[in-house]
């Protein structure tokens, strides 16, 4: 593994021990009560964070095929937040 991913990999932890405190932010933001546009962001928010946690384990270890995976996933978490945060109207079924 080059030192450029070793550094990609270590900005990434940092980047990840910000999702508790987003997560608790956005819980503090809603009051306690939570609408279907919050439950959407707190999953995105909860499946990222394993996706990206996963992605730490892999990539020391060469996992390189699981780990590409790892990244569809987490660019079709991006995808669907950003659908319902571009429409006037998010409906959430």
């Amino acid at each position: 593994m080059t030192n450029e991913v070793r550094k990609s990999l270590t900005a990434l932890r940092k980047v990840l021990k910000g999702y508790h405190t987003s997560g608790k932010a956005l819980y503090a933001a809603c009051g306690g009560e939570l609408f279907p546009c919050d439950g959407l962001a707190m999953a995105v928010l909860d499946r990222s964070l394993n996706i990206a946690e996963g992605f730490l384990v892999l990539m020391p270890k060469h996992g390189y095929i699981c780990a590409a995976a790892l990244l569809r996933m987490q660019l079709d978490n991006v995808l669907r937040f950003h659908g319902v945060l571009s429409t006037a109207e998010p409906r959430i079924a």
